[in-house]
């Protein structure tokens, strides 16, 4: 079962004891805040525990289901591929969509760690106002809705780096991270020497960082995460493949070619097809 929805955003807020959907995928991108409850969550074949609040977010393809044990409340996003990058320049859009997708990553198997209890129950509150507001102007132009989600979206994320970081990461890894998520599109600022600096540290340092703490270098890092983002684009977006290269700095599709195919093996055009065929690329 594939559920279809025309707008950018639509918003479902209700208290349930069985889910009111068969198992299914989508055409959109959702967010699902489970503001208490319990039971299990069927992901991709996989079923999971879940007990509220925790929250999980989800790309289209994702075929999932809830099967409630405990009567549970939801705040469910709906939104396309287009909605939280409007109004914002190329640079702030490429941003947002690296935090849903790292989201996504991080949600796939639990949910938001329950370690952050605490700071969950503070934003359900604010889910809980962003439902009552789409509920007054269920409309997705409504601007304090999106500003609200922006502000959701950059809370978990927060939350999952504080939660992922650990005693094995440094604060100097998680900030290079960081920078080279946030300028992943400019390949100009992510040469060492450029890098190096904005992070008030030398290039022996940097390197350092990333084979100490990770086992890699730091091109190794870089080319793995603008390989994974690429992926997404082909996988979500509706970008030519020339409009995919020229975003991330490619001087043109043969350049584009040669990267994908080291890293995944196959050209983006040929990854595209068989997605559209339905065979696991």
């Amino acid at each position: 079962m594939r559920l279809i929805q025309h707008d950018d955003l639509f918003i479902r807020h209700f208290q349930t004891r069985e889910w009111p959907f068969e198992l299914h995928n989508h055409n959109h991108f959702e967010l699902i805040f489970i503001h208490h409850g319990r039971g299990e969550h069927r992901l991709n074949g996989e079923t999971f525990r879940y007990e509220g609040p925790c929250c999980y977010a989800l790309a289209p393809e994702d075929e999932h289901i809830f099967y409630i044990e405990e009567a549970s409340k939801y705040t469910v996003l709906k939104f396309t591929n287009v909605y939280l990058g409007q109004q914002l320049p190329p640079a702030a859009v490429a941003l947002w969509e690296q935090r849903f997708q790292q989201l996504i990553i991080a949600t796939r198997s639990h949910g938001i760690p329950v370690v952050v209890r605490d700071a969950l129950v503070r934003i359900g509150h604010v889910m809980e106002v962003i439902a009552a507001e789409w509920q007054l102007q269920p409309v997705p132009s409504n601007e304090g809705v999106l500003h609200l989600i922006r502000g959701v979206l950059a809370l978990l994320a927060g939350l999952l780096t504080e939660a992922e970081q650990g005693p094995q990461r440094s604060v100097a890894l998680t900030q290079a991270m960081h920078y080279i998520h946030t300028h992943i599109a400019s390949p100009e600022q992510l040469q060492q020497e450029v890098m190096a600096p904005a992070l008030q540290m030398g290039k022996a340092r940097l390197q350092g960082l990333f084979k100490q703490e990770l086992g890699v270098s730091v091109r190794d890092y870089i080319n793995e995460y603008k390989s994974r983002q690429i992926e997404n684009k082909l996988r979500y977006s509706d970008m030519s493949i020339k409009e995919i290269a020229g975003q991330y700095g490619f001087g043109d599709l043969s350049h584009l070619n040669k990267f994908f195919r080291k890293m995944k093996g196959i050209n983006p055009r040929s990854y595209r097809t068989q997605l559209k065929s339905g065979k696991d690329a």
